[in-house]
């Protein structure tokens, strides 16, 4: 049980680093297969976010 929880946390590290390379990419002007490749992962992945989106717009 603890290796299944291991491999799920080594691919989601995987997936992360591999967003990471392809947000380089394409703040960096990168190819358009890297950008097309990073909207897949997102999809992929989703939103799996331990809480929820924070909203920052403050208005005083």
């Amino acid at each position: 049980k603890e290796q299944q929880l291991v491999n799920a946390n080594k691919e989601l590290m995987n997936i992360y680093e591999q967003k990471i390379k392809d947000r380089i990419a394409k703040v960096w002007g990168a190819p358009k297969e890297a950008i097309a490749k990073e909207e897949v992962l997102e999809e992929e992945v989703g939103n799996i976010a331990a809480e929820p989106e924070a909203n920052y717009d403050l208005k005083i």
